[in-house]
């Protein structure tokens, strides 16, 4: 008789151990609603992502998405708070370190700081850019061209080059889109 390859037994724990790494955080790659300072919030841990029903749009048409919400850094100093485009050419929210970046596929553009607490960042995308504000300071871009555009927030197309341990968390009340109809 052939010995297998891999031996999924259950009762088998330290040959599981033996043959497969299982991850120490459980949390890790998962999104969570929970309340936080009396909000109803989306807590995100790792490279995870919760992607938006839009509302009908055409990037072809030159159409416009806008999309705002508030947010709260939790843990980690490198992750994904919001993806735009598709996943040939994404436009990431990146916060590194305490600042947020707009990272294109080419592009590297320093919105501001965080500040203590909730953060609102506003974003734009259409045509050949995307914009993206945080707390009212002056917007950043950065250009791709994308085919269509799909909105995640968090990590939309993971790269697995986030920190698993990363953690923010999303005020549900205050997310918000809208699409300006191009021509």
């Amino acid at each position: 008789m052939a010995t297998p390859a891999l031996d999924f037994d259950s009762t088998q724990s330290e040959r599981l151990a033996q043959q497969f790494v299982f991850p120490t955080d459980t949390k890790a790659g998962l999104v969570e609603s929970a309340v936080s300072e009396n909000r109803r919030v989306l807590r995100f841990y790792g490279e995870i992502s919760a992607g938006l029903d839009l509302d009908h749009h055409s990037r072809s048409r030159e159409d416009i998405i806008s999309l705002r919400f508030r947010f709260k850094h939790l843990t980690a100093t490198r992750y994904v708070i919001g993806t735009m485009g598709d996943s040939r050419v994404p436009v990431r929210l990146v916060n590194e370190n305490g600042t947020i970046y707009v990272c294109g596929q080419s592009t590297r553009e320093t919105c501001v700081s965080l500040v203590p607490g909730w953060n609102t960042i506003s974003i734009e995308t259409g045509g050949e850019t995307t914009t993206a504000s945080l707390n009212g300071a002056e917007p950043k871009q950065a250009k791709h061209e994308p085919k269509e555009t799909w909105i995640y927030l968090g990590q939309g197309y993971r790269e697995g080059t986030y920190s698993v341990d990363s953690a923010f968390e999303i005020d549900v009340s205050s997310v918000a889109t809208k699409v300006r109809v191009g021509r």
